[in-house]
């Protein structure tokens, strides 16, 4: 009976090791601090309490606005006005996500408009040499990310790129993928 039960801790033990190590860990997201490109104005992103809020420079103290959305290892961009912030979702997607939103617009209403991941891209599967989560599910949506005074532009998979404005928030240029957008 003893060996048994030394056996059945043996196969537990030797289970749960073997599922640690097929699972997927991401360091842990801090907060931070984004700036617009003219340094006006920021955004503290907190993934603790998911309420991110928005500021002067001039005025560091006083909460503008303020808006509620999950933070991960995503892109964050702010407007040169204040009025707008752009999240961009982390670039390793699951495959069975590609209807959810990829990039969402927020003003002081909340979400402004969102596009998912089929709107803007064309989901590939990772490289042999590109590093990133493990998994036969996970794809990439994107290449590369640019943010300028007026717009977030995106390298997507696929081929081209879109291009979300700053000063409204809408998909102003699309190369070669299909362009769609729900508004709230």
């Amino acid at each position: 009976m003893a060996k048994t039960g030394q056996m059945f801790l043996t196969v537990t033990i030797s289970l749960l090791i073997a599922q640690a190590a097929l699972a997927t860990s991401y360091a842990p997201v801090k907060k931070e601090q984004v700036y617009s490109n003219d340094r006006k104005h920021f955004v503290v992103i907190d993934p603790k309490t998911e309420r991110h809020q928005v500021f002067s420079s001039d005025k560091p103290k006083k909460v503008r606005w303020d808006f509620s959305w999950g933070a991960g290892h995503d892109t964050w961009a702010l407007s040169n006005s204040g009025r707008l912030v752009v999240w961009v979702s982390w670039r390793h997607v699951k495959e069975e996500d590609s209807k959810r939103p990829c990039i969402v617009v927020f003003d002081w209403h909340g979400v402004k408009r969102f596009y998912s991941f089929d709107d803007v891209s064309k989901l590939r599967k990772r490289g042999p040499r590109e590093v990133g989560p493990i998994g036969e599910f996970w794809r990439v949506w994107y290449e590369s990310i640019e943010v300028t005074d007026d717009a977030v532009t995106i390298t997507v998979a696929g081929g081209g790129a879109v291009e979300v404005s700053l000063t409204d928030g809408s998909l102003v240029k699309v190369k070669a993928v299909k362009k769609a957008a729900k508004d709230k």
